[in-house]
């Protein structure tokens, strides 16, 4: 009812609540009217006409003052009410009745207050788990109950290389993987997790997921979709992988020196010690191997000292003079290159250079890098050691002429072990990890390498490191 009927019909309620008892009392006052005077029966009547005239303005005053006090309230109240429930949850109700109503106005507000609070949490909550979603370093996929793309976010979009036009898609015309989509049947009618391993091959990229697939809350008994999760393992596989090559590399560069000791050592524990000439090559090559060992076991030491934090922190960095450690390094290496017939030049301009570094460190990478030259350059080959000072750092290049290196081995020459080509590098004597030291000192002192190279062309290895202050 509106607020017009509401007053009209508390006014026609007055209006019966007067005019009844009036009706009754004037009827019995007609009832018994022969025995009153004409004087006092206009004096009654006048007096009964005031009554009502004040009767009824009390009784309209009466009305206002009830639509005032409940009806204006309940109205705004009302009002108020529908307009949260639109949505607009800052609004409040701000009456002041004096009664319950008041009452039912603040719990209203309360009420609002309440919800409106809850769903700034809400939302709040939905925006961080947005940019944790967004950030995080894995890739995230929601599918639903049929195996179709819902959202994804960005890494997701990045790996996978995903277009607007594919939410809403099979999961087969987005991953193209049978597997998953197997998988991703599976959680959904078991509700039970997942993991998969996934490998991809974009562009010539490998790549290889750890998926991690989780059934979402059900409805109605029913999976409603399925979340997945890729992490990239790729690195993690390849340290793997490399780890037990150089195990295996390891116990291979062992092993073969310990059986040619163990065999030699059985001849001559066999008779061949009674033959002064035999006697002398077997314990010649026993000998030699055990030196091959030796250097070997000696390299991995340094290696793994060369990783250690603590080592590289007793690294004792000064103002070294380049051109001098050049022509130091190469006399020392001089009766192998001569041996081969090899031209070494040095290069280096006349003004002294000033590297800031660890002067028994540096002679160990230039030593490193002008051997393995001398190994891999043919006989008559030629070999540039050089230096110059290129803005703040002292570049260093070490060429040959040598076999050069393939393309495709370029990206792993500086791993332990690694050879090329390891039928001809057993011919060559060495570790395989000369490189791999010098590696790992170049970085300790803070410095960077670089290698080119062609088959049939040579290698070019360049390295730099600060410059001393010249003062």
């Amino acid at each position: 009812m509106s607020r017009r009927g509401i007053r009209n019909q508390l006014l026609l309620n007055s209006f019966l609540l007067i005019l009844l008892p009036l009706a009754a009392f004037a009827g019995y006052i007609f009832w018994h009217i022969v025995e009153i005077s004409p004087d006092d029966y206009q004096h009654l009547l006048l007096i009964l006409s005031g009554a009502f005239t004040i009767t009824l303005i009390l009784t309209i005053l009466l009305s206002i003052n009830l639509s005032q006090r409940f009806i204006d309230p309940i109205e705004a109240i009302t009002a108020a009410a529908r307009r949260i429930a639109a949505g607009r949850l800052s609004e409040r109700v701000h009456v002041r009745a004096g009664n319950e109503i008041d009452v039912l106005a603040l719990s209203l507000n309360h009420l609002a207050s309440r919800l409106e609070d809850k769903l700034d949490e809400i939302s709040a909550e939905k925006q961080k788990l947005q940019l944790i979603l967004e950030y995080m370093d894995n890739a995230v996929m929601l599918f639903d109950q049929h195996g179709c793309l819902l959202e994804a976010n960005r890494r997701a979009i990045l790996w996978f290389h995903l277009t607007p036009n594919m939410l809403r898609q099979h999961n087969l015309n987005v991953l193209g993987s049978s597997q998953l989509d197997a998988a991703l049947r599976e959680t959904l009618q078991s509700r039970q997790p997942q993991q998969q391993m996934f490998r991809t091959n974009f562009q010539g990229v490998n790549k290889v997921y750890q998926v991690s697939l989780v059934a979402l809350p059900l409805k109605d008994s029913e999976a409603t979709g399925a979340l997945m999760l890729f992490y990239d393992i790729t690195s993690l596989q390849l340290i793997q992988q490399r780890q037990a090559d150089f195990v295996a590399n390891a116990s291979h560069e062992l092993s073969t020196p310990l059986t040619a000791i163990r065999g030699f050592a059985e001849t001559l524990v066999d008779g061949a010690a009674d033959h002064a000439a035999d006697s002398r090559h077997f314990a010649g090559i026993i000998l030699s191997e055990s030196t091959r060992m030796q250097r070997l076991v000696e390299d991995l030491l340094q290696l793994a000292k060369i990783d250690a934090a603590e080592y590289r922190q007793q690294f004792q960095c000064i103002a070294v003079q380049v051109q001098p450690l050049l022509h130091t390094v190469v006399q020392e290496l001089s009766p192998v290159w001569r041996q081969k017939q090899l031209c070494v030049t040095v290069e280096a301009p006349e003004q002294l250079l000033a590297a800031l570094t660890d002067p028994d460190r540096l002679k160990q990478i230039l030593v490193n890098l002008l051997d393995n030259a001398v190994k891999y350059t043919p006989d008559g080959g030629k070999i540039l050691v050089k230096a110059y000072r290129e803005a703040d750092e002292i570049k260093f290049i070490v060429k040959d002429s040598g076999i050069g290196i393939p393309v495709e081995d370029l990206p792993r020459i500086f791993e332990r072990f690694y050879r090329i080509d390891k039928a001809r590098a057993r011919s060559i004597s060495g570790t395989g990890l000369g490189l791999a030291i010098v590696k790992q000192l170049v970085d300790g002192l803070g410095g960077t390498i670089e290698v080119e190279s062609k088959p049939d062309a040579g290698t070019t290895f360049v390295f730099t490191l600060p410059a001393a202050e010249q003062g």
